[in-house]
């Protein structure tokens, strides 16, 4: 990528305004390494390039990488992410697979952008920066003559992100470190699902968008053709998941407001659903993830493991609630639709309501049990 001053763009936020430019210099580099692992990954002992002992996450690929920041009128980091070309030589093993770069070399990996590792402090998280800062980066990696950008996100994100233009494709992974993440792709050159998504898109990046390609999105990545579930009319959405549903399934149309901010996920035999649990005596730190989603088995089933070793079968139309189970394993192929989701870009933790929810009546009485 070319390498360019830093922005000197700002805007504004509570407590005065922050910028958002690229880091130029090895010191900056080195607090960006140091802010991942403060605010995100020393949760996540065993993720890649995490160094517990020096509290910095860093890999090989970051020296020849991009890295955004956001800054404070202080010039102290408030948010940061991290730009990949994906035809760069000694990229991570996991990722090949995560994000099936093989089929995306279709488009030409040297076009193709891995966006990882966003991770905004705790204060930041809910506010206007993350969608500033999407924006920022979306101009910046375009201009740079990048027409693919992807990442794995979390369960609890992907309806956010699909109101930003991404789509789900591929297959959902569980990584080593024990979290489950699902690759998303956003495609500039689909300007006609931009326009419908998010039209701030187009103006963000005015005059750096290449021309449209929509052929050549649908015929790499036919499975992004489904317009998701989060961007449909109320009324296509309920039908989209009442097709879905088991025969019989009931779901009124009370239903609409929580599946706005819900998502629909393919699921393989043997991968797992199950977010990474917070360790007992860190419940209230503000740093870590949404607590474990609810989830709703549309076809397919799932066998869930209790800490006491324990195991049940949950097949198609059954709701599950990760919260204390120490695995869930899917036991044959299907659909499974997030129901979890904050809306937040990043995961604020906030209190998991006292509320079964044994059906779908009760998504019409406990519509707030979708804002985890």
């Amino acid at each position: 990528m070319d390498r360019r001053p830093a922005s000197a763009d700002a805007f504004p936020r509570p407590g005065g305004a922050y910028r958002i430019g690229e880091v130029l210099d090895e010191e900056r580099r080195e607090e960006v390494y140091a802010f991942r692992y403060a605010h995100y990954y020393r949760h996540l002992p065993g993720a890649e390039g995490v160094d517990a002992a020096g509290c910095r996450v860093v890999s090989p690929h970051d020296a020849a990488s991009t890295h955004i920041v956001a800054l404070d009128p202080e010039g102290r980091l408030l948010a940061v992410g991290t730009g990949t070309p994906a035809d760069l030589p000694g990229l991570p093993e996991h990722w090949k697979e995560l994000l099936d770069l093989p089929r995306l070399a279709a488009f030409d990996l040297s076009k193709v952008l891995v966006y990882s590792r966003l991770v905004e402090r705790p204060d930041c998280r809910g506010g206007t920066l993350f969608l500033e800062f999407f924006k920022h980066c979306a101009r910046l990696f375009t201009a740079a003559g990048f027409r693919h950008t992807v990442h794995y996100c979390a369960p609890s994100l992907v309806a956010l992100y699909e109101r930003l233009g991404y789509r789900c494709y591929g297959r959902p992974r569980t990584l080593r470190e024990g979290t489950f993440r699902i690759p998303m792709i956003l495609n500039v050159i689909d300007h006609e699902h931009l326009r419908r998504a998010h039209p701030a898109f187009l103006r963000a990046t005015e005059g750096v968008l290449p021309p449209a390609d929509e052929a050549l999105v649908a015929r790499v990545l036919p499975e992004t053709g489904e317009i998701p579930l989060c961007l449909q009319d109320p009324p296509e959405r309920l039908e989209h998941v009442r097709r879905l549903a088991p025969v019989g399934a009931a779901i009124p149309d009370s239903a609409a407001a929580a599946l706005r901010r819900a998502s629909i996920v393919d699921m393989d035999p043997g991968t797992s659903p199950l977010l990474w649990q917070a360790p007992a005596d860190s419940t209230d730190d503000p740093d870590i993830p949404d607590p474990p989603p609810l989830w709703h088995v549309l076809s397919g089933s799932c066998t869930l493991a209790g800490p006491d070793g324990t195991t049940e079968e949950r097949p198609a139309g059954s709701f599950i609630d990760a919260g204390g189970r120490s695995a869930i394993r899917c036991t044959a192929p299907g659909k499974l639709l997030l129901l979890g989701t904050s809306g937040h870009p990043s995961g604020t933790r906030t209190p998991v309501p006292e509320v079964a929810i044994d059906g779908w009546q009760d998504l019409g009485v406990h519509p707030v049990r979708t804002a985890l």
